[in-house]
């Protein structure tokens, strides 16, 4: 899903996608916990870049995203772009955010 042609596309709609994104970090970075942060990034021995919001939170919030900003409303395509683009980003939270989004889309595959 998320391939280089992905990418490209991208470049003549990265300010909505940017957008998007933006207005989700906003809200991560609105429930994130510091001890949280600090025990991931400990655990995992800074491997990776936390904000310090748990899992079920994350999912909470991109349900609610998906919503509101009426991303579940785009072309599945645009979509699929949107969370690469998510996965593609620093913070543990962002990725994972792009994976449950890509999880939760119409066409993929359910338990």
């Amino acid at each position: 899903v998320c391939n280089q042609s992905v990418t490209q596309h991208l470049k003549e709609n990265v300010g909505t996608v940017v957008n998007y994104i933006k207005k989700l970090q906003t809200k991560l970075d609105e429930v994130s916990d510091e001890k949280t942060r600090k025990w991931f990034e400990n655990y995992l021995k800074n491997a990776i870049s936390y904000r310090g919001v748990k899992t079920p939170a994350v999912a909470k919030i991109v349900s609610h995203w998906r919503v509101d900003e009426a991303i579940d409303k785009l072309p599945l395509e645009k979509q699929m772009e949107i969370a690469c683009d998510l996965i593609r980003e620093k913070k543990a939270e962002d990725k994972f955010a792009g994976i449950i989004y890509i999880q939760k889309s119409p066409g993929q595959p359910r338990d």
